[in-house]
């Protein structure tokens, strides 16, 4: 049996009828399983993976959502690492997982959500516990032959029509220390299901079924928070202590009770501030009503705490310990009351993508949390974005074929990352303590008159472009350039179009070559840009015309004649290879 004690990184997302719960990163490795345990995490093959397990292995998943139509033919056992954060969804109308004849397997510690069919049986034994069923109000969470045998224990079945069916009537299934909630007007519990139904909660009369064998009918049933599907119980819960194990012993009904439960306590929600004075807040948050709880460990930094991902990195930071699940507040009272202030980040490129669009890449500062993009068009005002902690933005909505000027700055926030987490202490080993899971997006402390801003980056220049089939180029610009650099603003292709503007049009001889260029130069550029393995070869011609260009600019006298004579040569054998290389293309 795998006991992980490790922080698993979760963000919570909408889907229809219920909020669930889906990882921001894998929290598991192969290492920290046992030799007969697989591991499967978000986007794995899990069919692929059930086919590599052998014999009696037990596929372990981690936090995550899963989209599958497993069918097991094998005995490999199927295990989840958090009841309420290993989400199963059946894809189209086939069951969720199908178990073919002539097997023995289990199904833990798992959700079930927006299916038909949860788990089909065949002629199997199939212990199916510590599971929840949301499927909607037309699901089936169960379906097996008159053949199998099942053992349904410890599960929640919420808001689907039918718990279990069986297609033919038999006497050989085990029902109990479930909780059954919520059942549709279209719904009805069982069906052909006469076998053993004992030590169960409903919350309304089952006729047949809840008032015999030690099974109860309570309308409130005492979860933890039913509106977020915590299905935790709380202490005055009438389903606490009232299942039968095996042995005989007390456990709580529902799919948190018995020996196999996971031991994680729901997120913690509702994480508030208020300030006492300077470096000193108090923080409070919504009571976790699990049962079980015994009290909360308070995490915060300067840095995010959802990026910890593995034990050690937990381990650096030493939250506070509140002894209590009865205690909601805590005073933080050693943060820093300044903030260095930040480098000015590197500017390494701002590229034009597509239409109205430039992407913005840079380098991260020291001392910085934020960034803020600059720019400003050729006689316009200053415009700015500010963006997280990342690297990388694209400014939208420019205007094409304008000259933008760009730059950022480093911004260090004085914020404080929090994450407030429930604990469960092991009732037979007191140095067991098993942790509750992270939300992704840590609660966060603020106070913006103590940021600091870092001085400028250099200034980088770049042009949007339209994006337009050839010949229709913008500004009648350079064709064959812009094909072969990929976009119009190239600094390569910038020197071209400057040398073109300042010097072949001011004279006769520049300007019959501009209008001979403008009548060849679309042609070629649409071969070449049709053509991937042209641009390099074109792009390697080009450079000596770009450092003549350069050249040029500083003693016009001395270069002109070459500059011309070579643009001539240079078109010409390109015109020339187009049009005896490449049969077919009309290049001139």
């Amino acid at each position: 049996m795998i006991r992980i004690e490790k922080n698993k990184l979760l963000f919570h997302y909408l889907v229809i009828f219920f909020l669930s719960y889906s990882p921001s990163v894998f929290s598991l490795s192969q290492s920290d399983l046992e030799d007969d345990e697989i591991l499967v995490v978000e986007g794995d093959n899990v069919s692929q993976k059930l086919n590599q397990a052998s014999e009696g292995q037990t596929l372990v998943f981690d936090v995550g959502n899963y989209e599958i139509n497993l069918l097991i033919d094998k005995t490999v056992h199927l295990k989840g690492l958090s009841t309420a954060d290993v989400i199963l969804q059946g894809i189209g109308l086939n069951p969720v997982i199908e178990v073919s004849n002539g097997v023995a397997i289990s199904i833990q510690n798992m959700t079930f959500i927006e299916s038909n069919i949860g788990v089909s049986v065949g002629s199997s034994n199939v212990t199916i516990q510590n599971n929840i069923f949301l499927l909607g109000d037309e699901g089936i969470a169960v379906q097996a032959d008159s053949e199998s045998n099942l053992t349904v224990v410890n599960n929640v079945f919420n808001d689907i029509r039918t718990a279990v069916e069986v297609l033919e009537e038999a006497k050989s299934h085990i029902v109990k220390n479930n909780i059954f909630s919520d059942l549709p007007d279209n719904g009805e519990w069982f069906q052909n299901l006469i076998d053993d139904v004992s030590y169960n909660c409903f919350d309304q009369v089952v006729p047949g079924y809840s008032e015999t064998k030690n099974n109860k009918v309570i309308s409130d049933l005492g979860f933890s928070d039913l509106d977020n599907n915590d299905f935790h119980l709380t202490n005055d819960s009438a389903c606490k202590d009232t299942g039968l194990d095996d042995f005989g012993d007390s456990v709580d009904m529902g799919a948190y009770g018995a020996a196999e439960a996971d031991q994680y306590t729901f997120p913690v929600a509702n994480i508030v501030f208020n300030k006492e004075s300077d470096g000193i807040i108090n923080v409070g948050w919504k009571k976790n009503e699990d049962h079980r709880l015994d009290g909360y460990l308070v995490y915060y930094g300067p840095n995010p705490i959802r990026q910890i991902t593995s034990a050690s990195e937990r381990a650096e930071l030493v939250p506070k310990l509140i002894p209590s699940a009865d205690t909601l507040t805590f005073q933080v009272d050693d943060l820093l009351t300044t903030v260095e202030q930040p480098n000015a980040p590197v500017l390494s490129s701002v590229v034009p993508v597509s239409s109205g669009k430039l992407t913005v890449n840079w380098q991260k500062a020291i001392n910085a949390n934020s960034y803020t993009i600059y720019y400003q068009a050729d006689g316009g005002s200053i415009a700015s974005e500010s963006v997280g902690d990342i690297a990388s933005h694209t400014l939208t909505g420019l205007v094409n074929e304008a000259s933008y000027s760009v730059w950022i700055t480093a911004t260090n926030k004085y914020k404080y990352y929090f994450q407030v987490v429930g604990f469960i202490d092991d009732e037979d080993d007191d140095n067991r303590r098993t942790e509750g899971l992270f939300i992704r997006e840590d609660s966060t402390y603020l106070e913006e008159d103590k940021d600091l801003e870092s001085n400028d980056s250099l200034i980088k220049i770049a042009i949007p472009e339209a994006v337009e089939p050839y010949p229709a180029l913008p500004n009648e610009g350079c064709f064959i350039a812009t094909a072969a650099f990929g976009y119009y603003s190239h600094n390569q292709v910038q020197i071209l179009r400057d040398f073109r503007d300042n010097y072949l049009l001011t004279n006769e001889i520049g300007v019959k070559f501009v209008t001979w260029y403008y009548e060849y130069g679309p042609h070629a550029a649409i071969f070449i840009s049709e053509h991937e393995f042209l641009k390099p070869i074109v792009r390697a011609g080009l450079f000596p015309l770009i450092l003549l260009a350069q050249a040029i600019a500083i003693d016009v006298t001395a270069f002109l004649g070459l500059l011309i004579a070579y643009l001539f040569i240079w078109i010409a054998g390109l015109k020339m290879i187009l049009k005896y290389r490449f049969k077919g293309l009309n290049a001139c």
